[in-house]
């Protein structure tokens, strides 16, 4: 088991002025599942290289396990990789596929001392003779790979985990895409490293396969208590296995928490943008206060802000006053109004005309253009809308996100996260 931690890592590659990553700082911690999201380029499968020891860092240095890791060789750094393309040996079954690094894999000098120490209180255990306990040491002290019996115990063991054990005298071609990437899992798991590291490892697959291996690896994370760092641009696999997500752009860090505070509490424009399925809506506008009242100007429409603003987020957000700022909204978080229903107050309540209406079972997707602006609205199918319809819909005040133009950081979150937010620490305290 092992933590890892960047510090100042930077890639340039040969050839190229601008970096890869640039001055990346990082902590994961001991057993924890972290995965690397972010859009084709950014650098998620490079610092993944670099963790592995595969590529040269440019400059900074990396800790695996507390040890400084820049010149370790790939192979002593005690690492496990499954690829994308699952890097099978096509004329090997899928127990020696299993079984291949146990086989070509050298004890270090330590290992073969721990294992002399543990065959030793085998042989007090045994009660043998000092005769043959010597006899028995010497016997381990001089071999330097796993014998055959060990290496059968740990294959159908990892086999087994992975329910693999019909497969075991198949080659690779006679597998389902599914089974294998259960096979590349389970090579890197014989190993027992200290850290699995996982590059795309599901998107050669279809829809229902990836699904389950989600779930199965979520679940050998949790059986192996092993670090594990993951890369992926597939949102819903991030959001659903992690224990944090880091989110990359053009080699920066935008934000690196949870996946609840990621579309709770997303830190700038890119990240409320990039998590969420459909993505967030975002509308250009001024920001104003009058008579004690927040509101954002959109092409003459009014939309107005929580009058119940805490005292931390009024500090920020008042010397807007008067500046352009960008609103944002969820899909889903914007309210479809009934035909013939009156409401309270017809404040952030708009006639709008859709444009299109996608019908997906359980949920309907409505485009349309709102203050010259072309958004989304996810909605329960029980709604009964259609192309070509006018409707009536509500922004919710309390769903609304204000980002700053220039900088793209929030200076306003929803005041339903916050609300959510308190009401979790609440329990935990409790």
């Amino acid at each position: 088991m092992a933590s890892i931690e960047f510090k100042h890592v930077s890639k340039t590659y040969p050839g190229s002025k601008a970096p890869v990553i640039k001055d990346m700082n990082l902590e994961i911690n001991d057993q924890e599942f972290v995965i690397f999201v972010g859009p084709s380029g950014c650098g998620k499968s490079t610092t993944l290289r670099l963790i592995a020891g595969l590529e040269d860092i440019s400059s900074g240095d990396i800790f695996i396990d507390g040890v400084r890791s820049n010149e370790i060789p790939p192979k002593e750094r005690d690492i496990a990789m499954v690829f994308q393309s699952y890097a099978l040996y096509p004329n090997m079954t899928v127990y020696k596929n299993i079984a291949f690094p146990l086989k070509i894999r050298k004890f270090s000098q330590k290992e073969i001392d721990d294992r002399v120490v543990t065959a030793e209180a085998l042989c007090r255990k045994k009660k043998l003779s000092p005769e043959e306990t010597q006899k028995c040491l010497k016997k381990v002290s001089r071999e330097t790979r796993f014998t055959k019996d060990e290496i059968d115990s740990k294959v159908h063991a990892v086999a087994k985990i992975l329910d693999l054990e019909p497969l075991l005298d198949r080659k690779p071609k006679a597998l389902s895409g599914g089974q294998r990437q259960r096979v590349a899992l389970g090579r890197a798991m014989v190993r027992s490293p200290k850290v699995f590291l996982l590059d795309e490892p599901l998107s050669n697959l279809d829809a229902k396969l990836r699904t389950e291996m989600r779930s199965q690896i979520a679940s050998l994370h949790k059986s192996l208590k092993t670090t594990f760092v993951y890369v992926t641009h597939d949102q819903t696999e991030a959001m659903t296995i992690a224990d944090r997500i880091v989110v990359i752009n053009n080699g920066n860090i935008e934000q690196f928490d949870t996946p609840r505070n990621l579309y709770d509490f997303p830190s700038n424009i890119f990240v409320a943008g990039f998590i969420g399925s459909p993505e967030m809506n975002f509308l250009n506008g001024q920001f104003h206060i009058e008579n004690g009242k927040y509101y954002i100007l959109l092409d003459e429409k009014k939309i107005y802000l929580p009058g119940d603003i805490d005292n931390k987020q009024k500090e920020i957000i008042q010397p807007f006053d008067g500046r352009d700022v960008v609103l944002g909204i969820r899909p889903e978080a914007i309210s479809i109004i009934a035909e013939n229903t009156a409401t309270a107050s017809e404040d952030n309540v708009f006639t709008i005309h859709v444009e299109l209406s996608e019908f997906l079972g359980a949920e309907v997707y409505l485009y349309f253009e709102f203050a010259g602006t072309h958004c989304m609205a996810r909605i329960p199918s029980i709604h009964r809308i259609y192309t070509g319809d006018d409707i009536r819909i509500s922004l919710v005040p309390s769903n609304i996100y204000v980002f700053d133009s220039k900088t793209t950081n929030t200076i306003l979150y929803s005041e339903n996260s916050v609300k959510h937010s308190l009401e979790d620490r609440s329990e935990k305290l409790e």
